[in-house]
């Protein structure tokens, strides 16, 4: 992140009608006193009814070696999280360019650049268009932005009647199962604690420990544990079987399944809580994403924090990745964790190095 975070002079109408306002002005600022990374900004509300794009827009400030090579749209990948529901998106910043940089001969340059870039995070990661509220991070490898609060509300939305009466009548929502489902005697996946876990934060996140660089030998894991600390939704609460009276003609499983009701296939959970891993490459903007369903042992409250850990085989989870440099994030509870380096290699890239 920036330790110089510069205030973007625009309002919520200007990141549609001047998004480049005071450009010149501000890339000298970044220049003079912004740190490496992204200053970024967005509308604090959208009217759905009047716009048809969320935009983002903001400064990037890296090595003039960096902007020769493209690092701003070539590896920057955008992630947005509706906090109602615990959702992640992610996907690339920018549409892809027509050309790829220029190739150069000699030396990298030195120095440092700023960019000006603007993007349009419906179109890049298929928000959901209807009322609700998302927080928004650009990530490149291990640059991350400030959080975005960005709220889309149509007019109806804007009615307190209409939110009482939506909310009255809204069915429970009841979390998904333990996902990947615990190994058996303690074998992976697993959700108890051990001395090899790091500690939970302090503030909502996850902490995350796993080796620096891994072989992609076969049957060789990449161990990954993790510890989260979450403000627990209602949604997320384990719930017992709901009792119904099913119609006729319909099983009272049935009935039970259209409530949304399951088993979370722990009996000891009190609530289970979605993670998002994110891998970012260092040379592109596809992240790689899998989300893990993570039990709760213990009391368990809506609005009230909670923790919990995972241990897993990362190359089990995320089958057929390629040799490289990633930045492992997590995101959980709208809060986004990272960068955690990791290096794969493949076993003919081990056994030169080794030589």
């Amino acid at each position: 992140m920036t330790d110089s975070t510069l205030t973007l002079p625009l309002t919520d109408a200007e990141y549609w009608t001047a998004p480049d306002k005071d450009q010149a002005a501000l890339v000298f600022d970044v220049l003079r006193r912004g740190a490496l990374g992204f200053n970024v900004g967005a509308p604090s509300e959208v009217p759905l009814e009047q716009r048809a794009t969320l935009p983002v827009v903001g400064y990037y400030k890296g090595t003039l070696a960096e902007k020769q090579e493209g690092r701003l749209h070539r590896t920057s990948v955008l992630v947005g999280v509706r906090l109602e529901s615990g959702e992640t998106f992610a996907g690339p910043a920018f549409e892809p360019r027509d050309r790829p940089p220029a190739a150069s001969e000699g030396p990298p340059p030195k120095g440092k650049a700023a960019e000006w870039f603007a993007t349009d995070a419906r179109a890049q990661l298929g928000l959901p268009w209807r009322d609700g509220s998302f927080r928004l991070h650009l990530v490149s490898f291990d640059q991350v932005s400030s959080p975005l609060e960005v709220k889309l509300v149509s007019d109806a939305g804007r009615d307190p009647a209409v939110l009482e009466w939506s909310e009255a009548r809204r069915r429970p929502a009841y979390p998904r199962p333990v996902w990947p489902p615990a190994g058996p005697d303690g074998a992976l996946p697993a959700y108890a604690r051990t001395p090899h876990h790091p500690p939970a934060p302090g503030e909502p996140g996850v902490a995350l420990l796993h080796e620096r660089v891994v072989v992609l030998a076969p049957g060789r894991p990449c161990l990954l544990y993790g510890s989260f600390t979450v403000t627990l939704q209602d949604r997320q609460l384990v719930r017992p079987r709901p009792q119904v009276q099913p119609p006729p003609g319909t099983s009272e499983e049935d009935a039970v399944r259209a409530t949304g009701w399951c088993d979370v296939g722990d009996p000891a959970a009190t609530a289970v809580v979605p993670i998002t891993l994110l891998l970012v490459p260092a040379t592109s903007n596809l992240p790689v994403a899998a989300t893990i369903h993570a039990p709760v042992h213990g009391p368990a409250a809506a609005g009230a924090p909670a923790q919990g850990c995972f241990a897993l085989d990362l190359l089990q989870l995320v089958p057929g990745l390629d040799p490289g440099r990633f930045c492992l994030y997590a995101v959980a509870g709208g809060a986004l964790s990272g960068p955690s380096p990791v290096t794969l290699l493949s076993p003919d890239a081990a056994r030169d190095l080794l030589r």
